[in-house]
């Protein structure tokens, strides 16, 4: 499968070269640019994705045409298909909590905007939403954040927490924990929580209920991409345009 919003994602375009080289079926996604054109040259299987958004506001797009290639091919099971499909009232409910005035996601964004968030998951699901609230803070917020995972974290970075407290002081911790997640990982968790209680002032744990894994992590993903679009707000900034991005997209065009 080879999707990017743009259709212009270098990675993705230098993947999808290397699957036509090797013969490799192939089914693009993608709004358009050089890998709808790549795919419509060689008469490729393609899936046109709405155009008008900032590819981090596709997800949804991308992530149910993905999940229903999968299942069509029976690598997932039918059941997380339904489970999407079940999480859309959820969600919606969510987002409805999530636009009133005084909302646990705008308070959370009060906390953290001034400091430099460190995000921490569990392998077992909670990293990647790390790793998405990671991007979102900088994309939208414009603001530097770090992420890592359990029990990764353990190996070394818990080290990093020694000396330069006067920084350190700056960062906040967020702990993204799913019930679901390993129980050696949470035990890690809470202990870890317990030894930096005395170098960080402030300490925030996020999570979400729901019957299934599947809903949880989506509504999870909605929560924190609301904390960006407040930590925005706050930082006087508009989440919309990435302008970096494109300046830095510019200045490698000019090398190509």
């Amino acid at each position: 499968i080879a999707s990017s919003y743009s259709g212009n994602t270098e990675e993705t375009l230098s993947a999808f070269s290397q699957c036509v080289e090797r013969n490799c079926s192939i089914i693009v996604l993608s709004t358009g640019g050089k890998l709808t054109q790549n795919a419509k040259d060689i008469g490729l299987d393609m899936i046109t994705i709405p155009k008008g958004y900032q590819p981090r506001c596709a997800l949804g797009f991308s992530l149910t045409l993905i999940l229903l290639i999968l299942e069509r091919f029976s690598f997932i099971s039918k059941i997380v298909a339904k489970n999407v499909k079940k999480s859309i009232i959820p969600i919606k409910n969510l987002c409805s909590e999530l636009s009133i005035s005084g909302n646990s996601a705008m308070r959370i964004a009060e906390e953290i905007h001034c400091t430099c968030p460190i995000i921490y998951g569990s392998e077992d699901m909670t990293w990647v939403v790390a790793m998405r609230f990671r991007g979102q803070l900088a994309e939208n917020a414009k603001m530097l954040s770090f992420q890592n995972n359990f029990p990764e974290q353990n190996h070394n970075e818990i080290e990093g927490w020694t000396v330069n407290q006067d920084i350190i002081r700056r960062f906040s911790i967020i702990w993204l924990r799913d019930i679901d997640d390993h129980p050696g990982n949470l035990a890690r968790m809470d202990i870890v929580s317990s030894l930096l209680e005395s170098t960080s002032d402030s300490q925030l744990t996020i999570s979400q209920s729901g019957p299934n894994r599947v809903e949880r992590m989506l509504k999870l993903i909605h929560y924190i991409d609301w904390i960006s679009y407040y930590a925005a707000i706050l930082n006087d900034v508009d989440p919309t345009p990435v302008n970096r991005i494109q300046e830095l997209k510019d200045k490698i065009a000019q090398i190509d």
